[in-house]
């Protein structure tokens, strides 16, 4: 056979291969859109692509009140849609165990994967890493923060280790060295505490042993001093300075919140929470930071009006009180803006320290979360207690 010969053959082969690579793609393009094509037939799962917050609504109607949150990531049962037509343009779905949202802020899971990202998203705060911005920058996908934001991170990513590298959840790297990691409290509260006890505020001395104790010890407190001129504390392990410890007791359930309900006192003077079960049971009690300066806290009655497992939160402008916090953990508030919530950003419970809403250690937010009876429906980022009109709802009492 000669060259020119062994050339023609050559390219028939090849062009023979290129054919059937085309009829391939193009019968598998075809199948995949005709797939996409098929009509959706509930029940089945969808993720939320949309960047915007969704809000889940009582009804088949954009101005019902809103009863949950979801946002990016989250994954969602559809169990019906309006006029049987979930692919109709502006079709509403109506999703488990109850509510509505738009089908245009969904995709079936059976046609488009969940991103990395929106199963990050979808996940608890356990596995979050935060770092504080130092300096103004980019991160490599052009997501922009300034000096002293709070940003969150991948806890599993390896590029920390490997190449000095933080990743955000959408795949974007920041250089460590322009990061602040933080290291949040291992402050736990109480759990069944006395009805009388004490935290210390910082390391002090047990009298008359001369026993020195380390910041956050717990002390079972047998008599609570009669006014405010006594300068010691007596406990069962011996008598310490009033002024380094806080100092919490057993209080009664308010005429304002209804009998056989669950809730949480929130003593501003002592920094000191408790928490009650429906039968008035104390059952548990920790420091807490509330708000400070021109951010008090508010004393009054309320109840938790959202509960979502991790929100934004910003505020103060673009001046100096600005501030940024990406992934706040276990959030439940309860007096508009105000909530009880984790903070990874400091170890100082027990003082005022924050914008106005109550401060709790992350295993503390995360003990009330789970304690308060509304739960989140699976898949959901966030509930809305008051909006359903829940009865079992979580009392939250300032003063």
């Amino acid at each position: 056979i000669n060259r020119r010969y062994s050339i023609k053959i050559g390219m028939t082969y090849k062009t023979a291969i290129l054919v059937v690579v085309a009829v391939i793609t193009v019968f598998f393009s075809a199948n995949i859109i005709k797939a996409q094509q098929l009509p959706l037939v509930p029940p089945f799962d969808a993720w939320v692509t949309s960047q915007d917050d969704v809000w889940v609504r009582g009804d088949y109607r954009s101005y019902a009140p809103s009863v949950g949150l979801l946002r990016y990531g989250n994954i969602v049962r559809i169990t019906a849609c309006e006029n049987n037509n979930c692919s109709a343009n502006g079709a509403w779905a109506q999703i488990g165990p109850f509510g509505t949202i738009r089908m245009s802020v969904v995709e079936p899971i059976a046609t488009v994967p969940v991103s990395r990202e929106g199963q990050f998203w979808n996940q608890t705060a356990d596995n979050f890493l935060w770092a504080k911005a130092r300096r103004t920058f980019l991160t490599s996908t052009g997501e922009r923060f300034r000096a002293g934001d709070e940003i969150v991170f991948r806890q599993d990513s390896v590029l920390l280790l490997t190449r000095g590298l933080l990743e955000r959840p959408d795949g974007g790297t920041v250089a460590a060295s322009n990061l602040t990691i933080f290291e949040p409290s291992t402050f736990s509260g109480w759990v069944n505490p006395p009805e009388k006890f004490a935290f210390a505020l910082r390391d002090t001395v047990i009298q008359p042993r001369s026993v020195s104790v380390s910041r956050y010890r717990r002390f079972n407190v047998e008599r609570l001093p009669s006014s405010s001129s006594i300068n010691s504390i007596i406990t069962t392990e011996g008598i310490v300075a009033r002024d380094d410890v806080r100092v919490g007791y057993k209080h009664t359930r308010p005429s304002s919140v209804p009998t056989g309900t669950r809730w949480v006192h929130v003593d501003l003077d002592q920094q000191i929470l408790t928490a009650y079960d429906y039968n008035d049971r104390l059952v548990f009690a920790t420091l807490v930071s509330t708000g400070r300066g021109n951010n008090q806290t508010d004393a009054g009655v309320f109840q938790v009006r959202r509960k979502t497992y991790h929100t934004h939160m910003s505020g103060g402008g673009g001046g100096r009180g600005h501030y940024s916090v990406d992934a706040v953990p276990w959030v439940m508030f309860f007096d508009e803006a105000i909530a009880l919530h984790g903070a990874f950003w400091h170890d100082q419970f027990g003082t005022k320290r924050s914008h106005g809403c109550v401060n709790l250690s992350i295993s503390d937010a995360k003990f009330l979360f789970n304690f308060a009876p509304m739960e989140i429906p699976q898949g959901w980022r966030a509930i809305h207690p008051i909006a359903l009109n829940m009865q079992n709802n979580l009392w939250v009492v300032v003063e």
